[in-house]
């Protein structure tokens, strides 16, 4: 679960998971900053930082741990859909056959299967003290 808190400075966000924090940030109106990534932004860092731990540990199986590798994720936000675009780079390119391994084991990440479902929201009621 994720605890997130509105900051003095006008819409900056400080989030908590764990022991691990971090800000997001936004401009509406004119007003906001730019001082940490933007909500939409945080998607595609978690679908990143997912397909990047997944190629990972696919290259690791495959005997492949010198390989580096990076993913690159865009959010395109329609009306009617929401779609992800997705690269990746590697560094040295491993053979094919262990390249096309790890793009099907990317295709199963945890964090892309989840967001392939349908999705539902659940208000849950006040945070204490409220």
């Amino acid at each position: 679960m994720v605890t997130a808190r509105a900051l003095p400075a006008r819409y900056q966000v400080e989030y908590e998971a764990g022991p691990n924090t971090g800000r997001a940030d936004t401009v509406k109106g004119g007003r906001g900053g730019t001082t940490a990534p933007r909500p939409h932004e945080l998607l595609e860092a978690a679908l990143a930082s997912c397909i990047t731990m997944t190629a990972r540990m696919a290259l690791d199986e495959l005997g492949l741990p010198d390989v580096a590798v990076t993913a690159r994720v865009g959010l395109d936000r329609e009306e009617t859909a929401t779609r992800f675009r997705y690269r990746l780079a590697f560094d040295p390119p491993p053979p094919a056959d262990a390249r096309a391994a790890v793009l099907r084991r990317v295709e199963r990440s945890p964090v892309r299967r989840t967001l392939s479902r349908p999705l539902s929201f659940v208000a849950e009621g006040a945070l204490a003290g409220d």
